[in-house]
């Protein structure tokens, strides 16, 4: 009879174990799911709402992830609209009056671009397909963003300009790159670590980002 009532309080024991576990998982599944359709940015969450009524009107606070963003073509017009723009921020940097890129000048650029190489190129070359369909607003934001950086000279290259002129002192070209790599690097992951408080409350504003944002929602959207 010992043994039975052991054997007996042991399958209890399984089946218990066995009916938490189950529980557990399911509970993490709907958890799952919930987070999994739920929106990047939930109206009814006014933490996630911007305070701000010209943000809140302009700036959408929904993400579509079915939304292609980075594509052949996003990264072919980004490199080269990076390229010109660092080639004519540096070439005007060294004169008495130097050349200006505006944002929207960048902003109407890619876009152009975009959309003329949305309707010429074939959907696929050599099985991979690089004209996935019509120029999404994502792309056409990535472009901006890669083209944005290149619009300014790097203060790296302003230290060991003044270093040549000032100081005849004379650095190796290796040493140089490494140098404005590493400063480019450490900018970003200041960035990266400061986003969480800068860039992703809703309740932070950027008038000149709102801008640009305006405008890209106007072209690509409306």
């Amino acid at each position: 009879m010992i043994n039975n009532h052991d054997e007996y309080k042991n399958i209890d024991d399984t089946l218990s174990k066995s009916i938490e576990l189950n529980n557990l998982n399911s509970t993490f599944d709907d958890h799952d799911e919930s987070n999994s359709t739920r929106p990047l940015l939930n109206n009814s969450n006014d933490d996630e709402q911007s305070p701000y009524e010209e943000v809140a009107v302009n700036i959408s606070n929904k993400d579509d992830p079915t939304m292609l963003c980075l594509t052949f073509r996003s990264v072919f017009i980004g490199i080269l609209l990076t390229c010109l723009m660092s080639f004519t921020a540096q070439f005007f940097a060294y004169r008495t009056s130097p050349l200006d890129i505006n944002i929207g000048l960048i902003i109407l650029l890619g876009y152009m671009l975009g959309e003329f190489i949305s309707k010429i190129l074939p959907e696929k070359l050599f099985n991979m397909t690089i004209n996935p369909g019509s120029f999404s607003v994502k792309e056409h934001t990535l472009i901006t963003i890669m083209a944005l950086t290149a619009t300014e000279t790097d203060h790296a290259i302003q230290v060991i300009t003044v270093e040549r002129i000032y100081y005849n002192y004379y650095d190796t070209h290796v040493n140089a790159i490494l140098f404005i790599l590493v400063i480019n690097l450490l900018a970003f992951s200041i960035s990266g670590i400061l986003k969480r408080y800068l860039i992703w409350p809703a309740s932070m504003i950027w008038p000149k980002t709102l801008m640009s944002c305006c405008l890209i929602r106007t072209l690509d959207i409306e």
